[in-house]
């Protein structure tokens, strides 16, 4: 109640609602639904997919560049979780 003893009646304020509304749906365009429909996206080229060889041939290779000592790597293929000590 107000101090005149009647019921308080709030009134929206609709022009403050309505341009706060066109600025959210502007930033809603143009953070989601404009880059899905840009031109540079719809032209996706089809990656290539390497065999199951391959990867494990260059998952090897990688491994063996690594700057591992002996008792690293044979604890890379324990087959419980081991802690690695970090060398300085």
């Amino acid at each position: 109640m107000n101090p005149t003893g009647k019921p308080v009646q709030l009134k929206p304020n609709y022009k403050i609602l309505s341009i706060l509304a066109v600025i959210a749906l502007v930033i809603f365009l143009f953070t989601q639904v404009i880059p899905l429909t840009a031109s540079e996206t719809l032209e996706v080229d089809q990656t290539n997919v390497i065999s199951q060889e391959k990867a494990i041939a260059s998952a090897d290779a990688f491994k063996n560049n690594l700057p591992l000592t002996p008792e690293m790597i044979s604890q890379l293929h324990s087959p419980q979780p081991a802690t690695i000590p970090i060398p300085n």
